[in-house]
């Protein structure tokens, strides 16, 4: 029981699901499960009930109205092989992480040398919004803490953030019945962070074979909020909100930019643990 629950709260670190019910809950809602039952689940949401069946040795059947969520599902509970779940997220690395991760370039504000920016924190509203301070990166003096940005590097980075992107993008606008402060959900992005993720996009749709490519999708998924700029960014901790904030459709007066490559990476690590342990477990 101790290691479902490890192996469940890190899927749950693994992908965001409005939906998704407390796992501490799920255990114990399933723990009279036999194996052998059927267990029906016409909500499958994130897919962790689904899982929590499966693990008590049930048969499932499971289905969603919303198709994201029959492929989150889908994803979460099949089998991969793991090198060949590797060699993908390899080839999709070789394809774009130095073009991704040279858009987040900055010079160390320690030793002065390469870094990289983990997040900026943004400040104003809309068009009027400029970025403050910054978390860097750096592989000789390691992370920085959040400092303020020079009047030249402010500049700069704002103009990194009207980037266009040059792959393809979803232009859907947003249906809500609430009161939004933008029209479509590219909005919801920095230019720099939409270009990015568009290649990003683009790198994985040409990976084979077809499971590795959705599970990829799937860590996709599970960085579009991170990277966009509906984080609030507390000023007392300089931290971020892990409130999900995506159903307002939000873009807080105190945010962040993420590094796209740095969030995809991470996320993928989580996914990996995951697999490593539902391929024995399931």
């Amino acid at each position: 029981m101790r290691e479902s629950i490890k192996l469940f709260n890190s899927i749950s670190r693994t992908h965001s699901y409005w939906g998704r019910n407390p796992l501490t809950g799920l255990l114990e809602i399933f723990k009279d499960v036999k194996e052998g039952d059927v267990v029906v689940d016409p909500f499958c949401g994130g897919g962790t009930p689904v899982l929590a069946a499966l693990l008590q040795g049930a048969r499932v059947i499971a289905g969603d109205l919303n198709p994201m969520a029959v492929f989150l599902t889908k994803v979460l509970i099949r089998p991969i092989s793991i090198p060949a779940l590797l060699r993908a997220f390899q080839d999709v690395k070789e394809m774009v992480a130095k073009d991704i991760l040279s858009a987040y370039a900055i010079s160390c504000p320690k030793c002065k040398g390469a870094g990289c920016i983990d997040f900026i924190k943004w400040k104003g509203e809309n068009s009027e919004a400029t970025p403050e301070s910054v978390k860097v990166l750096c592989n000789s003096c390691g992370t920085s803490p959040l400092y303020d940005l020079s009047p030249s590097e402010r500049l700069k980075q704002i103009k990194m953030s009207c980037m266009q992107p040059k792959h393809w993008y979803p232009r859907t606008t947003i249906k809500s019945s609430r009161k939004i402060e933008v029209d479509h959900h590219y909005e919801l992005f920095t230019g720099r962070n939409l270009s990015m993720l568009a290649a990003l996009q683009k790198a994985i749709s040409q990976v084979a074979p077809e499971n590795c490519r959705d599970a990829l999708y799937y860590v996709f998924t599970a960085i579009l909020f991170d990277c966009s700029s509906m984080q609030i960014c507390f000023d007392e901790s300089q931290d971020l909100s892990s409130e999900w904030t995506a159903p307002h459709y939000q873009i807080p007066a105190e945010r962040k930019e993420k590094n796209v490559w740095n969030a995809f990476e991470a996320s993928f690590e989580r996914l990996l643990h995951c697999k490593q342990k539902l391929n024995v477990q399931i």
